[in-house]
């Protein structure tokens, strides 16, 4: 009886030296482990184009649409006004905000459409034309009447 008393007692201590020892490596094994935090994967799309102006040459404009997803994203518009203060002095009035897609101009329903809402809650609307081309409209979502030589449209930078 007392051989089998002694050998219980082996056994438990041998189990729970064991089972220590396997909780030390599972522990030395997690804290060996690297955390590499998730990455951002920012995708974006540029497009340009001189459009005209009221009071001189012409606007540069630069519109980024980043992390466009599930017909929304976020964006940055660059208005470049040439000659704004006198010639060769350019001057850029930058917003940013969200972007998102809406059917629809004044004279279609179907059209596929970009509405930047910037952190003023001030609207602008570019109407997709194609893949590559994006055409400014007004506030009520029209397009430009067309007057000889004048462009309202942007491409995408390759």
């Amino acid at each position: 009886m007392k051989k089998s008393i002694m050998l219980a007692v082996a056994a438990i201590v041998a189990t729970a030296f064991f089972s220590c020892q396997s909780n030390s490596n599972r522990k030395q094994e997690t804290e060996k482990r690297e955390v590499v935090p998730a990455t951002t994967i920012v995708t974006s799309n540029v497009y340009t184009g001189t459009l005209p102006a009221a009071d001189g040459p012409g606007i540069i404009y630069k519109l980024t649409v980043n992390n466009m997803n599930n017909e929304s994203g976020d964006f940055v518009l660059d208005m470049t006004y040439i000659d704004a203060e006198k010639k060769g002095e350019n001057k850029t009035f930058t917003t940013r905000g969200k972007l998102k897609t809406v059917k629809g101009t004044a004279k279609s329903g179907g059209d596929k459409v970009y509405q930047l809402t910037d952190s003023d809650n001030e609207v602008t609307y570019f109407l997709v034309k194609d893949a590559r081309t994006l055409r400014l409209l007004n506030n009520n979502m029209e397009q430009p009447e067309s007057k000889t030589g004048l462009n309202y449209d942007i491409i995408l930078v390759e």
